[in-house]
């Protein structure tokens, strides 16, 4: 029988953030985008698309985006994560520059 995607990651607790690498999207229909919580010299820090946006601070309640990343993210690897900031730097017309502007499916190039 198949794994689901559920099955192969374990549950995290939604009340304690923890480090990490994630996708998520900022407005409906927008581009997913990489994200990470990093714990840098005992400071909470969060990144969206490679752009420090909360932190440094010894206490994660007081991080800013950590909450939207945390709850709205999906867990993705360290690989994928870099790819990801990677072609967003390489291509200056990727949807993911303008995160909170929604992205017409209708109008992106086939992906093959």
């Amino acid at each position: 029988m198949p794994q689901t995607h559920r099955q192969l990651l374990p549950a995290r607790s939604i009340a304690q953030p923890q480090p990490g690498f994630f996708s998520l999207r900022l407005c409906r229909n927008g581009p997913w985008v990489p994200a990470a919580i990093q714990i840098i010299d005992g400071k909470w820090n969060t990144y969206i698309n490679g752009v420090h946006v909360g932190g440094p601070h010894p206490d994660f309640m007081h991080v800013k985006e950590i909450w939207r990343i945390w709850h709205g993210g999906t867990e993705v690897s360290a690989a994928d994560y870099r790819r990801a900031l990677a072609q967003i730097k390489a291509d200056p017309a990727d949807p993911r520059h303008a995160p909170r502007k929604p992205v017409d499916p209708r109008r992106l190039p086939p992906p093959f």
